[in-house]
């Protein structure tokens, strides 16, 4: 598998993908998560990128991961590394908020 940076877009879709998976697998969080309100649906998303961020930081600086890890993303356990997840991270909540503002809401 070709290794690649960091984008917003794969952070996105991997804190998706991970809500997809806790709502098929997680009894009753996919009717816990309908249930809350647009702003807290937005929230909760921003803090599933949010832990989706620090775990990737996390495992590229636990040894054992980074290995791992680093065959499919670059993320370097520095400052400089850090700093990039940070600006990955803005970027991927930039785009995950303004897709919900412009998804067709139930009623």
């Amino acid at each position: 598998m070709e290794q690649s940076q960091l984008s917003a877009a794969f952070l996105w879709i991997l804190a998706g993908g991970i809500v997809s998976l806790a709502a098929a697998y997680i009894p009753k969080f996919s009717s816990w998560f309908e249930a809350q309100a647009p702003n807290g649906r937005r929230g909760w998303m921003a803090i599933f990128l949010l832990i989706t961020s620090v775990g990737l930081v996390a495992l590229s600086c636990y040894e054992a991961t980074a290995v791992v890890l680093a065959r499919y993303v670059v993320i370097v356990c520095t400052e400089g590394g850090i700093l990039e997840v940070i600006e990955v991270f803005v970027f991927a909540l930039i785009g995950n908020q303004s897709t919900f503002l412009i998804s067709p809401s139930k009623k």
